[in-house]
């Protein structure tokens, strides 16, 4: 694996820009984020999604980059200059791998944005990064995630039953991975 970036990097794809997460995203940031529909499917995020959330998140964000502990990129829509969605990485170095997370705002759901973001972080955590592995994982509630990360060339490696506990209700977990030497032979 290679050395943790000083800078956090911009990854480009045809539609989008992933970059870092700036001050100014957070009311855009609150205002996606602050979906039922978006909040029901993530572990980690909150329903009502304050603008106060946005900036602790984004203050979060920054610190644990400077640890060299994640990766946030916020996902811009190049044609409009929209803030979309976030696409994120969480490193352990220590192991040498990465776990991707993500979500975009419900107006841009069914556009192939999430696909396309994650096949760039993915190349980035592979080419740039050198990490041996990558994985995700999708609350069983969301198959369409499953298909973002087949689409990205993760691999379902199996189910954790009853693994999260959000609100009151239990939801299994479908397990996700790839291998840099199998990302390689692509």
């Amino acid at each position: 694996m290679k050395d943790f970036p000083k800078k956090q990097p911009t990854l480009e794809t045809d539609r989008l820009r992933l970059r870092p997460l700036q001050d100014d995203d957070a009311l855009s940031l609150s205002t996606l984020a602050n979906d039922k529909n978006v909040s029901r499917y993530l572990s980690s995020l909150p329903y009502p999604y304050r603008l106060e959330d946005a900036q602790e998140f984004i203050k979060k964000s920054k610190r644990e980059y400077e640890e060299g502990e994640q990766l946030e990129f916020a996902i811009i829509e190049k044609k409009s200059n929209n803030f979309i969605g976030m696409m994120g990485l969480d490193m352990s170095i220590k192991h040498h791998h990465g776990t991707i997370g993500y979500w975009v705002g419900k107006k841009y759901w069914g556009r192939g944005y999430t696909p396309e973001a994650g096949s760039a972080v993915v190349k980035f955590a592979f080419k740039e990064l050198e990490l041996y592995r990558i994985t995700s994982h999708h609350f069983h509630s969301n198959p369409n995630s499953g298909k973002v990360m087949q689409k990205i060339g993760l691999k379902h490696e199996g189910t954790r039953l009853g693994h999260y506990k959000k609100g009151e209700e239990y939801f299994d977990i479908l397990d996700y991975g790839l291998l840099r030497s199998e990302f390689l032979k692509t």
